[in-house]
């Protein structure tokens, strides 16, 4: 199956869509670009479109957010014990 770079752009209107669509929620959004990102044909697969994959790639990365943890909030006031400190 040889990729062409006409295959990679329609794949990020398809970014564009999910990311602009109402129908879903924010965290659909997300499972739906994770996916995405999954699904991308490998690179042995589009060796004369590697700009446009990675590029693709790059773009994926940014809109899925991380899962951050929460971070400890400390009072203004009041300063983090050494022990606290990472």
């Amino acid at each position: 199956m040889k990729v062409r770079a006409y295959d990679l752009v329609n794949i990020l209107s398809q970014v564009d869509l999910v990311k602009s669509s109402k129908l879903l929620s924010q965290e659909q959004k997300q499972h739906v670009l994770k996916e995405m990102l999954t699904d991308l044909p490998m690179d042995m697969f589009c060796s004369g479109q590697k700009n446009t994959r990675a590029a693709l790639v790059d773009v994926l990365t940014k809109e899925i957010k991380p899962d951050e943890p929460k971070k400890k909030v400390t009072p203004k006031g009041k300063k983090p014990k050494p022990s606290e400190k990472k």
